[in-house]
């Protein structure tokens, strides 16, 4: 078992937090996924594939960040057109 593994598993075992969800993609697809704890506290059952957190409003600024930075380094802006003016009369 990973540190990662144990953490998670140590964390939701003493009730610091009821569950976690941890899945990494490699090349587009699912290469790990992990379960530890319950649903929560309105849902004793374990944690699995179909459980939503509670968390939303939590990682919306996360994702939004995360989803800019993307933005930032894979579209680049043009540089601005410089048109020459006509000379005054």
């Amino acid at each position: 078992m990973t540190d990662l593994n144990r953490f998670l598993a140590e964390a939701t075992a003493s009730g610091k937090i009821p569950g976690v969800s941890l899945a990494a993609l490699r090349a587009g697809t699912r290469s790990a996924e992990h379960y530890f704890g319950v649903r929560g506290a309105h849902d004793r059952a374990a944690a699995d594939a179909a459980t939503v957190f509670e968390a939303a409003s939590l990682t919306k600024p996360l994702v939004a960040s995360r989803e800019h930075r993307c933005m930032l380094r894979f579209i680049r802006t043009p540089p601005p057109v410089l048109l020459p003016l006509p000379r005054p009369r």
